[in-house]
């Protein structure tokens, strides 16, 4: 399982470290490694495996465009990201973002702002060509508080290509959007509620 430095992995746990007890949200679904790390800071953790959660909303395979249903897409939202807000601290959203058509990519993005505190970070993962219409599935988990391991699920998944101007019109309700540059296919970005 390959393991990936990941500095603004590290910046996101610094982000959190004034909180004695955070609640983070995973998006890759529950892992061993990643529970241990985060009760090892103390925090709590909530995982969901969005993208398998979209598959089985939207159906196996489906194609971004059948996110263009605004009441489908609030729907999905309500089965999936119900909760209060300020709820959570920080969130774990991995490549879940660019796998999201219109009008559910800007509803869930409006969702985060609502159910992350003030102050809380996101932390995100892009792929640098932004002409890609479809990636390999993998799979995401926080290998320590600096490092990510990946491993390939099998298969591809559609996604839509987004420029760092695209990201940050994304986040633009956001305090800030950094971008953090890398050797490899992916853009990591550490966002500020």
């Amino acid at each position: 399982m390959p393991i990936r430095p990941s500095n603004a992995l590290d910046q996101f746990w610094g982000a959190l470290e004034d909180r004695e007890t955070a609640r983070i949200l995973d998006l890759a679904g529950a892992s061993q490694s990643t529970v241990a790390f985060v009760s090892s800071l103390g925090h709590s953790l909530y995982s969901d495996e969005m993208l398998r959660s979209l598959d089985l909303f939207y159906g196996e395979g489906h194609d971004p465009s059948e996110h263009a249903d605004a009441r489908r897409a609030m729907h999905f939202l309500d089965q999936t990201l119900q909760f209060p807000a300020g709820h959570f601290d920080g969130v774990l959203l991995w490549n879940v973002l660019e796998c999201l058509g219109e009008p559910l990519l800007s509803l869930m993005v409006e969702r985060y702002y609502r159910i992350v505190r003030p102050g809380g970070a996101l932390f995100g993962l892009f792929h640098s060509d932004e002409r890609l219409t479809e990636a390999i599935s993998e799979t995401y988990r926080v290998a320590d508080r600096k490092s990510i391991s990946i491993q390939p699920k099998g298969g591809k998944h559609r996604i839509h290509g987004f420029t760092n101007r695209g990201i940050e019109k994304t986040f633009r309700d956001f305090q800030s959007v950094k971008f953090f540059l890398s050797r490899d296919s992916l853009r990591e970005v550490l966002v500020r509620r």
